[in-house]
């Protein structure tokens, strides 16, 4: 983006917006019912909901974070170092805070009191070894949806490299990441993703090179939307168990992540009127919603709001929305009463 100064207002208002909507998605995704039987409709449902709609979600915000990472247009050692001390900040000790927080109340709390409620085959944490840790930290997160923060912060120590191929051979560095993306070649090192680094240097791409991907996505909406939407009806069909699901995928989230740009770019005005808190409290709401709602989805089954099919629609449909909600009271009342730990346990957001 070449910008050594600030990012013109548009776009910080818009990827304000844009990341509110992506956690919202990823919430959804972890909507996540134990039904009591087949049922058609919530089937159909969470296929074109969990499995397709918020399959946009995680990509795109790699893409956000290559974008902003490289937003100056341009990396050298002084400006690695910076960025590298300032993502530990917010990527590596909210990490740290919320993985303890969820040892704690998994491994402390309701292995002892809500056995029922958070299910999982852990040993007793008086027991525990270093790679029980290790997997609790790192391998499976105990948090998650926190693999996201992990492979992300192990993007961006590559990033001299991504820069590296960007500068060198622009856009084919990119299709060669398409290619073993979709050869889904096995990960050597839990945490280095092709995923990851193909969609953190998509957005690389675009501010090395000077694109604004916003005004782009808006520029090309109506040709973007069809085929976006066409494939989103492919994929649908191909259904989450074909072969071929995870190339249709793909392929539909590449429009996908433009479509969804594009719309919250022109929906603007609208976005204004949602209360500000909504959008200050993103990262709390996507450190807070993974426990939370993995308990209140059980907690609402095992009293029976599973027990038919139009009762499990609902029950993924509003889990969520409760979910944000109290997410943000929440954070309201955290971040009057305890300023500095609420910046803290959120990377100084």
């Amino acid at each position: 983006m070449n910008q050594t100064a600030t990012t013109p207002p548009y776009i910080k208002e818009t990827l304000n917006y844009l990341k509110f909507v992506l956690i919202i998605l990823v919430v959804y995704a972890h909507s996540k019912p134990e039904t009591a039987g087949n049922f058609k409709t919530f089937n159909m449902v969470q296929e074109v909901i969990t499995y397709n709609l918020c399959a946009i979600a995680v990509p795109l915000l790699f893409l956000l974070s290559g974008y902003l990472f490289f937003r100056e247009g341009t990396l050298n050692k002084e400006l690695y170092v910076k960025k590298l001390k300032k993502r530990f900040k917010t990527l590596v000790i909210p990490y740290i805070f919320w993985t303890l927080a969820a040892v704690f109340v998994i491994l402390v709390v309701a292995q002892r009191y809500l056995p029922n409620l958070f299910t999982g085959s852990f040993p007793n944490i008086s027991t525990f070894k270093a790679k029980d840790w290790l997997d609790v930290f790192w391998i499976e997160p105990l948090q998650y949806q926190f693999w996201y923060l992990r492979d992300l912060f192990v993007t961006i120590l590559l990033t001299p490299l991504i820069y590296l191929f960007i500068k060198k051979i622009g856009v084919f560095f990119l299709l060669g990441l398409l290619v073993l993306l979709l050869a889904r070649l096995s990960e050597p090192i839990v945490g280095f993703s092709v995923s990851s680094i193909f969609y953190f240097s998509i957005g690389a791409f675009f501010a090395i090179k000077n694109i604004d991907f916003v005004k782009l996505s808006d520029k090309y909406f109506i040709p973007v939307t069809i085929i976006y939407a066409a494939l989103f009806v492919v994929s649908v069909m191909v259904k989450n168990s074909n072969p071929l699901n995870f190339s249709v995928l793909v392929f539909m989230i590449l429009p996908g992540m433009s479509f969804i740009t594009g719309l919250v770019y022109r929906c603007r005005a609208c976005f204004r009127k949602v209360p500000e808190v909504f959008y200050s409290s993103t990262f709390f709401l996507y450190a807070f919603h993974g426990l939370f709602i993995m308990g209140l989805v059980r907690l609402l089954s095992k009293v029976g709001l599973v027990s038919t099919d139009i009762k499990t629609v609902v029950l993924y449909l509003i889990a969520p929305i409760i979910t944000i909600i109290v997410s943000a009271l929440i954070y309201k009342v955290l971040i009057k009463i305890a300023p500095r730990f609420t910046k803290f346990i959120t990377g100084g957001r």
